[in-house]
């Protein structure tokens, strides 16, 4: 039999580049939290504009990236993201709109962990938080040594 779902949760949690810094404690409070949402294909998991109030982990299928080109002409896929892939990480610290929408291609499974859910858990355990700062001071520095153009996360 395979593993716990938590465990595999924690697992791809650990793949994340914002909690790498992470213990295998932590990330297996942090897959506690995590709620499967599944998803049909041509589905939206939500709208570029929408409130960030979550953050995703793909756990199966591909999901696409897609950004509003003007009123008239729609929107455009910029990216496809599977299993492993995160989005919305910015979601869990700040309550900027969503920056892309996103829509199933095909029947997929996401991991949801609320903003909530995640900052309780930063209040009970700071060194999330000093462990997420260093990722997104390292993030900065990269950024920086390539003139600012630095990869940003899926629909934050």
């Amino acid at each position: 039999m395979s593993e716990s779902p938590r465990v595999e949760h924690a697992d791809l949690l650990a793949r994340v580049e914002l909690f790498a810094g992470l213990d295998r404690v932590t990330l297996a409070k942090l897959a506690a939290h995590l709620v499967p949402v599944p998803l049909t294909s041509g589905r939206e998991l939500f709208r570029q504009g929408d409130p960030g109030d979550a953050f995703y982990l793909v756990a199966r299928g591909n999901f696409g990236v897609y950004l509003s080109t003007g009123a008239d002409i729609g929107e455009t896929r910029v990216s496809i993201l599977g299993p492993g892939d995160p989005l919305g990480e910015m979601a869990l610290l700040t309550n900027s709109p969503r920056t892309a929408t996103i829509r199933a291609e095909t029947d997929g499974e996401l991991l949801r962990l609320d903003r909530v859910r995640f900052l309780n858990l930063v209040r009970q355990k700071p060194d999330v938080a000093l462990a997420i700062a260093a990722t997104l001071s390292r993030r900065l520095q990269v950024s920086d040594s390539r003139g600012g153009k630095a990869a940003t996360p899926a629909a934050s």
